[in-house]
């Protein structure tokens, strides 16, 4: 039983009846005539608004104002009563949503959730801005809610703002907790390839999260394709790539081994994403597992290409050393080799000479890769050191040359 609603002293001529438990004030009701639960309303007006609209029980537009009390107060026993009345269960509150929204939407009640769903209430009803039922029920990680949203017909595949439930991957609640609603949701039909607006699945999300790695289990047991690209063409191995989770990206090679040079926007593979980072360990990860060293992007360029770019000296040397192709060029025309004699007049920095001269002892002929089809880095350089030994009409052999004779120039 509980308390009656807070109202301002009543008069003395008004009945001690008032003063008992709501439950039993609408109990009473059930027993009095049309005249005289009319003057019964009259009677307690000195009680709560919201109250006295319940004792309306033979208007359905009363009951449904004591539904929307009763959610308001998460009142149970009013809820009930309203519901045993006729109060309709999808009833619709402009700026508030249907019943089912509203519980969920307040972490959940039990037992006028369950109240709502045996009197009819769809469990797939929603309005914006607002979220379905079930989704709120995952959200906030209401386990007995959401099996009991599931098995009243609930859509295991809901979304919000065009991101469906499973991809519900940032979880406030214990991880083993987050495993048994999201296997319950598996288990009831949701689709683990399911794609939200950005073309990302469950997969992709929980691939960027190491804490996430048990989900990540799940979803590849239930047959999660590992193959899906984003819109932007991200594969699942790039987002565990990113995340420098060498675990799961051992994982899903063992799924699908092509992923190591699945070319996601642009032509760009996860070697030319970690090179142009300077992660070290990553590249030396899938030079290991034989990702292609040469493989170019739409623009031509290879890893090493990109990590001159990216100025990544260290992770450019690895991939000479490893045996990538020095003469592909981009296309600006521009060798690994061209690159780096073209980034060494721009910026001066010493890093450049050292990878150029790391490269002439491992056999590279400056004759064939300084100068591509005629066109050396100083044309396409307006720095003041590619003018003055244009003007010296220096081969590319020999602009080498004095470079490395003079350890590092000061032009």
């Amino acid at each position: 039983m509980t308390a009656p609603p807070a109202v301002a002293a009543a008069p003395a001529w008004v009945p001690y009846l008032f003063t008992v438990p709501n439950e039993i004030l609408l109990e009473v009701t059930d027993y009095l005539d049309n005249r005289q639960l009319s003057c019964f309303i009259q009677a307690s007006r000195h009680l709560c608004k919201p109250l006295e609209r319940v004792l309306y029980k033979r208007s359905a537009k009363s009951t449904n104002a004591a539904l929307v009390w009763a959610l308001d107060q998460m009142h149970v026993e009013v809820a009930r009563k309203a519901l045993e009345h006729g109060a309709n269960p999808d009833h619709h509150v402009q700026g508030r949503g249907y019943p089912l929204q509203r519980v969920l939407d307040s972490k959940g009640h039990w037992e006028i959730l369950n109240a709502l769903l045996e009197k009819g209430a769809n469990p797939n009803l929603f309005s914006s801005p607002g979220n379905p039922p079930l989704y709120s029920a995952v959200m906030s990680g209401l386990e007995r809610e959401t099996n009991l949203l599931l098995a009243y017909g609930a859509d295991p595949n809901c979304e919000s703002a065009g991101r469906p439930v499973l991809s519900l991957t940032y979880p406030m609640y214990p991880m083993a907790k987050f495993l048994r609603v999201h296997r319950a949701l598996l288990k009831n039909g949701a689709d683990p390839n399911g794609q939200d607006n950005d073309g990302l699945t469950a997969l992709h999300r929980a691939a960027s999260n190491s804490k996430l790695a048990p989900f990540v289990h799940l979803l590849l047991e239930y047959k999660a394709d590992v193959t899906i690209q984003a819109k932007d063409g991200t594969t699942c191995f790039v987002k565990a790539l990113k995340a420098r989770d060498r675990s799961l990206m051992k994982r899903f090679l063992k799924a699908d081994a092509s992923l190591i040079n699945a070319a996601g926007a642009k032509g760009t593979t996860p070697l030319h994403y970690a090179a142009s980072r300077g992660m070290d360990s990553e590249v030396d990860f899938l030079i290991q597992k034989e990702a292609n060293i040469n493989a170019v992007n739409d623009f031509g360029e290879t890893a090493a290409h990109q990590a001159l770019k990216m100025n990544k000296f260290e992770t450019a040397k690895k991939l000479v050393v490893a045996g990538i192709d020095l003469d592909i060029p981009n296309r600006s025309h521009e060798t690994v080799f061209l690159l780096c004699m073209k980034q060494l007049v721009i910026t001066e920095r010493r890093t450049y000479l050292d990878l150029i001269q790391f490269m002439l002892e491992n056999n590279q002929d400056p004759e064939t890769c300084a100068v591509f089809r005629g066109v050396s880095p100083w044309d396409y350089d307006r720095g003041q050191a590619a003018r003055i030994l244009a003007r010296k009409g220096l081969s590319g052999a020999r602009i080498c040359e004095l470079l490395l004779s003079m350890k590092y120039p000061r032009l």
